[in-house]
């Protein structure tokens, strides 16, 4: 009956000590668990804000194309005004030389 006893006496320390391993193991899980999601939830963070970010360029672009496609409708409009003023003094020069006769 003792021989049983201590049998049992010393399973129960090793359960003892295997349970006490197993509950480290799970705080430190716990803890590498905890460190992955303070990780997990600053990527979110920086993820919107690059998101953010991407919408303000994006603005910023489609702004920026706008003018330079203004800027090409004004470059269009002298290029028309300044043959415009050249064959105006191509006329002026014609009846300039017409009056001298």
């Amino acid at each position: 009956l003792t021989g049983e006893r201590d049998i049992i006496g010393t399973q129960l320390l090793r359960r003892n000590d295997e349970i006490s391993l197993l509950y480290e193991k799970i705080r430190l899980l716990q803890t590498s668990l905890n460190l992955g999601h303070k990780q997990y939830e600053a990527r979110i963070t920086d993820l919107r804000a690059a998101r953010v970010e991407i919408k303000q360029q994006r603005h910023t672009i489609n702004a920026l194309k706008k003018k330079t496609s203004t800027l090409q409708d004004y470059k269009r409009d002298v290029m028309s005004l300044n043959r415009e003023m050249v064959n105006d003094r191509m006329k002026m020069a014609a009846l300039e030389s017409e009056m001298a006769k």
